[in-house]
C-alpha cells in the first residue's frame, strides 16, 4: 500500500496532466483505488488520509470523491463510538488519527495533496447518528460535509 501512494505522489504531475484532459477523473480514479485497497485491508485511517489529500487537491466538484470521502470518515467514525452509548458524544481528533500515519507516507500526502492534505484543520462537525464528535476538519471538508 506504501508503494502505490509513493507512486500516486510519484505520478502526481503526470496525473495532473491527464485529468485536465479527462475532467480530472484519472487522477481521482487512481486515489480511489488506493483509498479501496487500504478499506479492503482494513487500514480505514491510512485510506481516509489518501480520500482527504485527494480531495485537498481536486476540490468538492468531483462527486466519486466526495461520496467516497463521506463513507471514509463515517466509517472512521463507526469504529470510534461505543455501541448504545449515552451521554455527550466522544470526540475524534483528526490531528491524532493524521499523526498516525507513518512519516514517509505523510510525506507523500503532502506531495499529493498538499500541506493542507496532512495537517488539522480549524472546524469542527458533529456526527448526531455516530455519537462522535469530529475536530480538526479544513474548511473544504466542513462544507462538504454540511
Amino acid at each position: 500500500l506504501a508503494a502505490r501512494v509513493a507512486a500516486l505522489a510519484g505520478d502526481n504531475a503526470i496525473l495532473a496532466g491527464d485529468a485536465i484532459l479527462a475532467g480530472g477523473s484519472v487522477a481521482v480514479d487512481a486515489c480511489c483505488g488506493v483509498a479501496d485497497e487500504g478499506f479492503r485491508r482494513g487500514a480505514h485511517e491510512l485510506a481516509f488520509a489518501v480520500i482527504r489529500a485527494s480531495l485537498h487537491k481536486h476540490g468538492l466538484e468531483n462527486d466519486k470523491l466526495c461520496r467516497r470521502y463521506s463513507f471514509l470518515l463515517d466509517t472512521v467514525a463507526k469504529s470510534r463510538m461505543s455501541a448504545k452509548r449515552k451521554g455527550p458524544p466522544k470526540m475524534l481528533f483528526l490531528r491524532e488519527m493524521l499523526s498516525r500515519v507513518p512519516e514517509v507516507l505523510s510525506g507523500q500526502l503532502a506531495l499529493l495533496g498538499g500541506v493542507d492534505g496532512v495537517k488539522a484543520g480549524e472546524c469542527g462537525v458533529l456526527m448526531k447518528e455516530r455519537g462522535v464528535m469530529v475536530i480538526g476538519l479544513s474548511l473544504l471538508e466542513w462544507k462538504l460535509l454540511l
